[in-house]
């Protein structure tokens, strides 16, 4: 399955789904409501929380882990469009034979030796331990964010990229070396692969922020964060 997440209201261009979905039939885009159900079905102790975050960005890295544990596939950001689809199914084709599968960035490197993973598009199969791990991981963040908010009326800073981001991917799936590389975690070969994009060679599964027409000023989630608390109030 390919699909994509959409927080609130229409998805913003029809043509976007029209080109996922004319190669690949199964294009699903999932709503807050789809979402809601599988929340109460797979983590109801969680619902309130699901309910009641603030930020629809924070909700969607949620969301679409929960999707993948779920029923597997390759996630794709709104705002991606299709690329060379031998390369899309190249990557899927990866996905038959790890867990999961973590874009690596490698024009964001800050350093030689450094890792850029992003969670505009992650494929996992359905069920398997490490989504289930990043699920944990996020579901943890989230709930000790929402206790420190539930103690003060004020706003309680925090991070996004920290708190439900691609920054748990890195901490799950990575590990420094002596040489100060990071690099997949020996334990997790065979498991996880980290696909270094662009690479001429294995072509442009998709295009990232090709699609950003919906974006207004000042709402982006790196800017809400700053002042907004991250979950309504009761």
């Amino acid at each position: 399955m390919l699909f994509t997440y959409w927080d609130t209201g229409p998805f913003p261009d029809d043509g976007i789904v029209a080109a996922w979905s004319a190669e690949f039939s199964d294009f699903t885009v999932f709503s807050r409501d789809d979402v809601t159900e599988l929340v109460q079905q797979r983590i109801p102790g969680s619902l309130d929380l699901w309910n009641r975050i603030a930020i629809p960005a924070c909700r969607s890295d949620l969301a679409r882990v929960l999707l993948l544990a779920e029923y597997g596939g390759l996630y794709v950001d709104a705002h991606c469009t299709v690329g060379d689809p031998l390369s899309l199914r190249r990557l899927l084709s990866i996905l038959e034979s790890v867990e999961l599968v973590a874009i690596d960035r490698v024009n964001l490197h800050k350093r030689p030796g450094d890792v850029h993973l992003v969670n505009g598009a992650l494929a996992a199969q359905a069920h398997s331990a490490l989504i289930e791990d990043l699920l944990a991981c996020l579901l943890n963040n989230l709930h000790e964010q929402f206790d420190r908010e539930s103690q003060t009326d004020d706003y309680v800073p925090y991070n996004l990229a920290v708190v439900t981001g691609a920054w748990n991917l890195r901490l799950l799936l990575c590990e420094v070396g002596d040489d100060n590389e990071v690099r997949l975690n020996n334990a997790l070969h065979g498991r996880a692969h980290l696909l270094r994009l662009p690479d001429p060679a294995f072509g442009t599964p998709f295009n990232f922020h090709a699609n950003y027409g919906y974006r207004k000023p000042g709402m982006h989630w790196s800017e809400r964060q700053l002042t907004e608390r991250l979950f309504e109030p009761e």
